[in-house]
């Protein structure tokens, strides 16, 4: 029966891989394996982290990452994870239960509130369903990534090269290197003008 244990040195470098995974299921950017490998470390060191693992054989089949932070606005620190993940081959198995369980109980041992996240896309429902069913609910986490669909990236900069530079359609037209923008995009660029008062229809 496989049970979460505390990671330890030798969990590293398969511990790295499986954050590989996770990045390039649900993350933002490109994965920094440096950056990946000195928050491994100081779970590893129990430097104001703790990093549970579930391992058979070569491989960790899953993991969760918990580290003290604590609010902008307060110095009351809490316990966030960055990450809770199992390998795609474990997904019906119990871990990512166990891992909640862990986070739970390590919050409890450290008395300080537990504040877990999931990014929601298709290969990320079932945990969000986990946390929905594990932990109350006190908000949300909202994404927009200009760059993920052209007719936005195109307002976007846009916008912002009107509200900067007050420069014309035309010299954003120029900048971009174009002649004639998509019909679109021009449309929605004058509604959102008309609507600030800018145009008339």
């Amino acid at each position: 029966m496989s049970a979460v244990r505390l990671a330890i040195p030798a969990d590293r470098a398969p511990l790295l891989d499986l954050l590989r995974l996770k990045h390039a299921e649900d993350g933002i950017g490109g994965f920094d394996p440096l950056k990946a490998d000195a928050a491994v470390a100081q779970g590893l060191t129990c430097d104001r982290a703790l990093i549970g693992v579930i391992r058979s054989g070569a491989r960790v089949e899953a993991s969760v990452g918990l580290f003290v932070t604590s609010p902008w606005d307060s110095t009351d620190e809490f316990l966030a994870d960055r990450w809770l993940f199992v390998h795609p081959d474990h997904r019906r198995s119990e871990h990512a239960k166990k891992l909640m369980d862990f986070a739970r109980w390590t919050a409890r041992q450290l008395g300080r509130s537990l504040l877990m996240t999931a990014v929601y896309n298709e290969a990320t429902a079932g945990k969000a369903m986990l946390f929905d069913r594990s932990l109350p609910m006190r908000g949300s986490v909202y994404l927009f990534d200009p760059s993920a669909d052209t007719a936005s990236a195109v307002i976007h900069r846009a916008n912002q090269l009107r509200m900067i530079h007050r420069v014309e359609f035309s010299t954003f037209a120029a900048e971009i290197g174009v002649d004639r923008l998509d019909l679109h995009v021009k449309g929605k660029l004058r509604e959102r003008r008309a609507r600030a008062g800018e145009i008339r229809r």
